[in-house]
């Protein structure tokens, strides 16, 4: 970059406000607007569909309300420091352990968002909240505090966020693509699986509706009753254990050292942050079992409680998670579906334990699981029909990872003038092209 005009201060000098969220409970129940927390933020990108809402009157939802090109950061907590720029959001206000920005006008907003992002920062972020690793915190004054120094010009901000948006323009395509296809697959398995929609059209003697004839001929015509109530005739309840093995990682932390494999925990598998890492030729000779390569099941029995396709580097897998390998005929699309449509079962379970963290024991996986033909040949039909999109759903997200790599790498070259921007756009447009 040119020896363009600096602005020179610290954050409060370009922000128009800086305000603390709204104290109250989160509700699923949608009345009222949605409820932005620290935990819907975490991962980068919100996702408006799983965010909760709270009950607030007219004056509370005007008052905290989130409007396109506000920036919300965490004060409190492991991810202190984290932040997101609002786009397009519905209703929305925001949490107590998030702070708002708003941004004065002379500023590009969003490439203040990006600059939130940077070493420069973060840098001073870590100076500040120092050894609090039990609880790290920081006030808004504190945060706001922390010195600036960017292109005065909103015209070369601009130029720096376009080219930085434009990669994360492509992570979202990704992403949206990898969430359609997935669902797809997500409606067919309960169609089929749950739902037993193609026996029901059947029972009725009606030709199950998108079906080939081939596949149609394999489900029955009527239901029975079972102790699971009614299911198809010829079907049988298959706990989760039947159709996948369940292997239980270990605590790998005590190896972690600055190289080797990723450690996969459960903030992994939520947010995609941090990592951790460990020494290979210092493991056990047992180790190897614990490893988990793009595309394997993963569980989190304990704690956010959710099941996962990991889609990073190959890494071992820690205490708390179970690596979930299928059982022939029941390939990996069948058994991810069939454990996610549990899992609120299992989180209702772990919500009833007297611990600090919830968790769901082996034995459960003993008693829930799924309806399931007798016969496999239905089970590979469900197979050849998905798999083209789970495939495609791995790939988008797999490129949604390099991207961000990309855009890492880029951003904090071209935030502080070490990467003219002039440069580093025909290189994108190329790319992107």
């Amino acid at each position: 970059m040119r020896s363009e005009t600096k602005f020179r201060g610290v954050l409060a000098d370009v922000c128009a406000s800086i305000d603390y969220g709204f104290t109250a409970s989160a509700t699923e129940t949608p009345q009222g607007p949605k409820f932005l927390r620290i935990s819907d933020i975490v991962s980068g990108y919100i996702d408006w569909r799983s965010v909760p809402y709270v009950v607030a009157d007219d004056a509370v939802s005007e008052r905290y309300r989130l409007d396109p090109g506000d920036i919300v950061i965490a004060r409190t907590g492991a991810t202190t420091g984290v932040s997101a720029y609002i786009q397009s959001p519905p209703a929305a206000v925001f949490a107590s352990y998030l702070v708002r920005f708003k941004i004065k006008p002379e500023f590009d907003a969003r490439f203040i968002a990006y600059w939130l992002k940077s070493d420069a920062f973060w840098n001073y972020l870590k100076g500040c909240l120092g050894d609090k690793s039990a609880q790290p915190n920081a006030s808004a004054s504190t945060m706001t505090s922390a010195p600036i120094e960017i292109p005065s010009d909103i015209r070369i901000q601009s130029r720096i966020k376009n080219v930085l948006k434009s990669i994360d323009d492509l992570i979202d395509n990704n992403r949206v693509l990898a969430s359609n296809l997935e669902s797809i697959a997500r409606r067919l398995f309960k169609s089929w699986f749950v739902d037993f929609d193609p026996v029901r059209a059947k029972a009725a003697g009606e030709k199950p509706p998108g079906l080939a004839d081939d596949i149609a001929a394999l489900f029955p015509d009527r239901f029975v009753e079972s102790e699971l109530g009614e299911i198809p005739e010829g079907w049988a309840f298959k706990p989760l254990s039947g159709i996948a093995e369940f292997i239980n990682g270990r605590n790998f932390t005590k190896y972690a050292t600055g190289t080797g494999r990723m450690i996969i925990r459960i903030a992994e598998l939520s947010n995609g942050g941090p990592t951790g890492s460990t020494v290979w030729n210092d493991l056990p000779s047992t180790a190897g079992q614990y490893l988990a390569n793009p595309g394997d099941i993963l569980f989190a029995w304990s704690g956010s409680l959710g099941i996962h396709v990991w889609d990073r580097d190959t890494g071992l897998v820690n205490q708390h998670i179970f690596k979930v390998i299928p059982k022939h005929p029941f390939a990996a699309p069948f058994v991810f579906f069939a454990t996610e449509d549990l899992v609120d079962d299992f989180r209702a379970i772990a919500a009833g334990k007297a611990v600090t963290m919830g968790h769901i024991k082996r034995g459960d996986l003993d008693m829930h699981g799924v309806t399931c033909p007798s016969a496999p040949e239905l089970i590979t039909a469900f197979h050849k029909i998905v798999a083209p999109l789970w495939d495609r759903v791995r790939v988008a997200r797999r490129e949604a990872l390099t991207l961000g790599s990309i855009r890492d790498l880029l951003l904090p070259r071209l935030i502080s003038g070490k990467l003219h921007v002039k440069d580093a756009e025909p290189v994108i447009e190329e790319a992107l092209a």
